[in-house]
């Protein structure tokens, strides 16, 4: 490092050449690894440190209100109507790299799952999930069945009152909160003295392009990681921001062991579930292939019915800025779950039964 610049002018510098590099590259993970200089402190423009010490960019999952982005978040109260009387619950869960709110945000800003199904269905109460899924620089040591505990404990907590736990349960599920959600019913089915009813709770999961299988595109991701160590190589972020999640995004590639575990499992337990799986019918930007096609994008449940969804690609197939007739294919899933949940009758206990 040249003594006439600053240690954190060095790594800005450093850290703009190598995400330059980056960006030249092809990205065939579908996930967004930019990054720059202006996530880290700001320095005087004669070049001078103003303390003596690297400072790290802040890393929590925060929005731009400052509001915390990990757990469960309630939509359906954020509307402006008068709170109805619920009788289904909601849970969208993001992806890699995404997290509660921009995952399902379209470029005019709606929020499908806000601003239209609360009005479309005003009997579900619904929540988005968010968990630290953030790639590069992350001190989170997560993987997908400590997500998945995460998001029973969540919901139990939501689910406290007796007609609350006898509501039926419908997961919405991008790329990779497909898996947590599989993960989470096996941990559930397997520690039912730990959640008695959630399983059978569940009444529909849709599936948006989860690579059930794995994805050929998380084999591509090593390429950025490769080039992010490099800038943090010798420096004092190698210290201080933790290792790249490599491992998380290993999970994902083709067969994985993992992956393919769950899946195995999962069918098991299914049951009279409720399943959809929407395909994505567009090449990424760039590519030529899909994030997830038709073989990764199935769970191979009996009960699954395979939706393709044309015009969409892996970030539009969860973005929906009108009702068009895409939004329409979700939205007649969730009705779907909701009809069959209804033709079950509560047990004595208050809680709804559903056959395993």
């Amino acid at each position: 490092m040249p003594k006439s610049i600053s240690p954190r002018g060095w790594f800005r510098k450093r850290l703009d050449e190598n995400v330059d590099k980056a960006k030249s590259l092809p990205n065939r993970t579908g996930l967004d690894i930019t990054t720059s200089s202006q996530s880290l402190p700001k320095q005087e423009d004669d070049g001078a440190v103003q303390d003596t010490h690297l400072k790290v960019p802040d890393l929590t999952l925060q929005d731009e209100l400052g509001q915390d982005k990990c757990g469960l978040f309630l939509l359906s109260d954020e509307v402006g109507q008068q709170t109805p009387k619920y009788n289904v619950d909601i849970v969208a869960v993001h992806g890699l790299g995404g997290d509660a709110y921009k995952t399902w945000t379209h470029d005019n800003g709606k929020i499908w799952l806000r601003d239209f199904l609360p009005t479309d269905i005003p009997e579900a109460r619904v929540f988005t999930y968010g968990y630290n899924s953030t790639l590069l620089f992350s001190r989170e040591t997560g993987r997908v069945r400590d997500y998945a505990r995460a998001l029973l404990e969540d919901i139990r907590s939501e689910r406290t009152l007796a007609d609350e736990k006898a509501r039926p349960l419908i997961f919405v599920c991008h790329s990779m909160g497909g898996i947590i959600v599989k993960q989470a019913l096996i941990i559930a089915n397997n520690e039912s003295t730990n959640y008695p009813g959630f399983k059978s709770s569940v009444s529909a999961i849709l599936f948006l392009g989860t690579p059930h299988r794995g994805s050929p595109s998380a084999e591509y991701a090593d390429i950025h990681f490769k080039i992010a160590n490099v800038i943090i190589t010798g420096s004092q972020m190698s210290r201080l921001s933790g290792p790249l999640r490599k491992e998380l995004v290993h999970s994902l590639r083709t067969n994985a062991k993992d992956l393919l575990h769950i899946a195995e499992d999962f069918r098991v337990h299914t049951g009279t579930m409720k399943i959809a799986s929407f395909i994505e019918q567009q090449n990424m930007r760039g590519l030529n292939e899909r994030i997830v096609d038709d073989i990764s994008g199935v769970t191979g449940a009996s009960t699954e019915r395979v939706v393709p969804m044309p015009g969409c690609d892996h970030r539009a197939i969860c973005r929906y800025g009108e009702r068009n007739s895409n939004y329409k294919k979700l939205l007649a899933a969730v009705k779907d779950g909701i009809s069959s949940s209804q033709r079950i009758a509560p047990s004595l206990d208050g809680v709804v039964s559903f056959p395993d």
